[in-house]
């Protein structure tokens, strides 16, 4: 055999073997794309099987008063709760920036060597996470579909949604009923309407807080001592309902929360003063699992009848005189002493009849 057979029969080969391999990379290229095809059809199968609302946990029962009529659909997803929130596009870099420093800040502000250092290892720690969480890919745990769907609920002015009284339920009521409900509690009361400005009212009441807490010698020079007592930035409270579902005509029992009120730090330790008081009394009922130990223990006859009596708006019935009066015949010292100079006692005496 010439050399030059043998060359050409080498190159043909090589030719050959070239061919092959080209061959069998798309075979096997085909191969994956088909792999990782049913592999994505899989996982997106997954995906809508667990967002679909029928397969998310159903918590609350919705009771839909309003004129809106609800798809089942919607009735579904408000079934998850008030609660349920739905997860962002993107990393909530932000939030979490403003929520660190607003924290930080708070504790930058005591200038002691310990609150500065405690800041910087919050920074430290909070700037760790997020270098981690920044390239996250955030999973969804909506469908498109069904977040346009509640932002559609959300967005109505015409409805209000709000949880009940008692249980985990969720009610949907008119606007105008809601605040015809909420106007109803205002004029049973014994409120009187204010016509000053509410920065003028929070700037007389802020003064006579400091006022009455100098005349009791608390030291409101120092920082550390100030934030216990006096909230900085307050807002009055504001009100809402809370629906009666299990009550005739579903009527609302109205809520005043109290955060960032003037008198929101003070009332803070003036109930960790006065609940020893309750707990001490003659008859107390911590809970709703203590009620039931107490009645598990009670013998009822057949003859016996049993009745329950409902006390409407119990706590604004009680007379705020009789119950200083009680208080200050209690020695609240005793039971749980106010840190300070003056005793529970002088304080709940000074404060509640200023403030009551």
């Amino acid at each position: 055999m010439s050399e030059k057979w043998i060359e050409n029969t080498f190159t043909w080969l090589q030719k050959k073997a070239k061919v092959k391999s080209e061959d069998k990379k798309k075979s096997l290229q085909r191969k994956f794309d088909i792999l990782k095809s049913e592999k994505l059809k899989e996982k997106q199968n997954v995906y809508l099987e667990r967002t679909k609302p029928e397969s998310l946990p159903r918590k609350k029962v919705v009771y839909n008063n309003s004129s809106k009529k609800l798809s089942p659909k919607q009735e579904k997803l408000l079934e998850l709760g008030l609660s349920f929130a739905i997860t962002p596009k993107r990393f909530p870099l932000l939030e979490y920036i403003a929520a660190t420093e607003n924290l930080c800040k708070s504790l930058e502000d005591c200038e002691d060597d310990e609150s500065m250092e405690k800041a910087q290892k919050i920074r430290n720690i909070v700037i760790h996470h997020m270098k981690k969480g920044l390239g996250m890919k955030i999973k969804e745990n909506l469908l498109s579909d069904d977040k346009k769907s509640i932002q559609e609920i959300i967005s109505d002015p015409s409805i209000v949604i709000c949880p009940a009284d008692k249980g985990k339920a969720i009610v949907i009521e008119d606007r105008d009923t809601y605040l015809s409900k909420m106007q109803q509690q205002i004029d049973d009361g014994d409120y009187i309407l204010e016509k000053r400005k509410e920065k003028t009212l929070l700037n007389r009441l802020h003064k006579k807080l400091i006022k009455q807490l100098r005349i009791m010698e608390v030291d409101l020079d120092g920082f550390k001592e100030k934030r216990k007592y006096l909230v900085s930035a307050p807002v009055f409270g504001h009100m809402y309902l809370l629906i009666k579902v299990h009550k005739k005509n579903f009527p609302g029992r109205a809520v005043v929360s109290q955060i960032d009120d003037p008198t929101y730090k003070i009332c803070k330790i003036l109930t960790d003063i006065l609940n020893p008081l309750a707990i001490n009394g003659q008859s107390f009922v911590e809970n709703s699992y203590d009620l039931k130990k107490t009645l598990a223990m009670i013998q009822v006859d057949k003859d016996d009848i049993q009745a329950s009596f409902d006390v409407i708006a119990l706590y604004p019935s009680i007379p705020i005189d009789k119950a200083l009066d009680c208080i200050r015949e209690r020695d609240c010292r005793k039971m749980k002493p106010y840190r300070k100079a003056q005793s529970g006692n002088q304080m709940i005496s000074s404060i509640c009849s200023k403030f009551a």
